[in-house]
């Protein structure tokens, strides 16, 4: 991709909330996400890190362009907002972690984790499995960032059969 390889915005509001975009390759800039629109980026509770050639890219020739608000979320090389860090996240190579989709498992020791917003958090990772869980066993459960909940389980449900009579 020559513009955005992990998304390229042209024309929509996006709120981007617990993804992971990781060693992403664009070939001129955006190696995660390429935004050119006057509308609002939001990305919450992410992990942004190793893209190529920066990590994101907010085409900014407009003046009713607006700033990308980020917070809580794993940015390479920083950015500006609450809860924000540059830190490796510290992630396991691309692998089956349960779940119908391949993910990128967060190592113990992960700064991601029990970091997300407290006020912010959807009820299973992309995986499916259980959010928020206790991490770091600190007795708070509070949401990781990225895509992986570390430590969870499958979540399951209880349906109760249907009877027509």
């Amino acid at each position: 991709s020559i513009y955005g390889a992990g998304i390229y915005n042209l024309s929509s509001t996006l709120t981007l909330n617990n993804n992971t975009f990781y060693l992403n390759n664009a070939y001129e800039t955006g190696g995660a996400i390429y935004n050119k629109t006057e509308e609002q980026l939001t990305i919450r509770n992410n992990i942004i890190w190793g893209n190529l050639p920066n990590q994101i890219f907010n085409y900014d020739s407009s003046p009713f362009n607006s700033v990308p608000v980020i917070t809580y979320s794993i940015i390479e090389g920083g950015y500006y907002g609450e809860g924000n860090i540059d830190e490796n996240p510290l992630l396991v190579d691309f692998a089956d972690n349960g779940g119908f989709t391949m993910t990128y498992a967060l190592q113990p020791n992960s700064l991601a984790i029990d970091s997300g917003d407290p006020g912010n958090c959807p009820k299973t990772d992309q995986r499916g499995f259980w959010r928020p869980i206790d991490g770091d066993s600190d007795g708070l459960a509070l949401c990781d960032m990225g895509a992986y909940e570390y430590d969870s389980r499958q979540a399951r449900y209880n349906f109760l059969p249907l009877i027509i009579k």
